[in-house]
C-alpha cells in the first residue's frame, strides 16, 4: 500500500479489490462508502497518479469511459465488442521476452507495451 494520503490509499484499494477493471464512476461509488464525502475529483486525479507511477493500468478500448485495472504484473486483456466485459489474459515470462526482443531487433525506440485483444466473450456468443 502506498504511505501518500488516505484518499489515494482507499482509491488503490478500492480498485485492488475487484478484476470487473472498473470505470472511475464504479470507483468513486465504492470509495464514498469508505470516505462519504471525497470527491469525483479526487478519485479522477488519483487514479490518474496510480497510472502514472505505475500503481495501475488505464484500459482504453471501445467503450465510453476508460476502465482501470489495479493488477500491475504484466498481461494482456481481451474485450466483448458486444457487452464491453474486460477480461485478463497472462503473459508468460517467455512470451514478454520474446515480443520485448522482438521490438528491440527492429530499432523500434518501445519502452513498454499492451495487448488487446478484441471479439465476443463466451457469454455474449452463447445467447
Amino acid at each position: 500500500m502506498i504511505n501518500y494520503s488516505r484518499q489515494r490509499n482507499t482509491v488503490l484499494s478500492v480498485l485492488r479489490s475487484t478484476d470487473t477493471h472498473p470505470t472511475v464512476d464504479w470507483v468513486y461509488a465504492e470509495c464514498r462508502k469508505i470516505i462519504p464525502n471525497i470527491s469525483l475529483g479526487t478519485v479522477y486525479r488519483n487514479l490518474n497518479m496510480l497510472v502514472e507511477m505505475g500503481e495501475a493500468i488505464r484500459i482504453k478500448g471501445a467503450f465510453e469511459k476508460d476502465r482501470f485495472d489495479g493488477c500491475v504484473k504484466r498481461h494482456a486483456h481481451m474485450i466483448c465488442d458486444r457487452c464491453g466485459a474486460v477480461i485478463d489474459v497472462p503473459v508468460s515470462d517467455g512470451v514478454d521476452e520474446e515480443l520485448r526482443t522482438f521490438i528491440k531487433g527492429n530499432d523500434f525506440g518501445i519502452e513498454d507495451y499492451d495487448v488487446t485483444f478484441c471479439g465476443v466473450c463466451k457469454n455474449c456468443s452463447d445467447k
